[in-house]
């Protein structure tokens, strides 16, 4: 169960990243990593896409496990053409991903079922 009325992921990682700021830091690539995991677990991909982007206008090199986990996540919600639009940007960054990741992108396009249900 479980439903929690706190924060948002996105919500908690942007407040983490403005007392970084606020400091004098600058996040790392384990902090950005770790807000799109966060993001993708919970289903909240805008947020998670949001911090991609945060975390390439900072200058901070792109990392794989940042890809991965936004892959992983949209494959598991059945998200395909989504999860390999992702997994595209990241093989155009020249990273290399994870049997992980093959794996989730061959399971959601294996059938994990499709719904997810209409855009937006």
């Amino acid at each position: 169960g479980g439903a929690g009325a706190g924060p948002a992921a996105s919500e908690l990682i942007q407040r983490v990243i403005q007392a970084m700021a606020s400091a004098g830091l600058a996040p790392t690539g384990a902090i950005w990593g770790a807000g799109v995991a966060a993001c993708a677990r919970e289903g909240d991909f805008p947020g998670a896409y949001d911090l991609l982007a945060q975390a390439q206008r900072s200058g901070c090199a792109p990392r794989a496990d940042w890809y991965e986990e936004l892959v992983i996540g949209l494959a598991a919600q059945g998200q395909e053409d989504r999860a390999l639009g992702v997994f595209d940007q990241m093989r155009a960054a020249r990273l290399r991903p994870r049997i992980q990741v093959y794996n989730a992108l061959l399971g959601a396009l294996r059938g994990g079922g499709g719904g997810g249900g209409g855009g937006g």
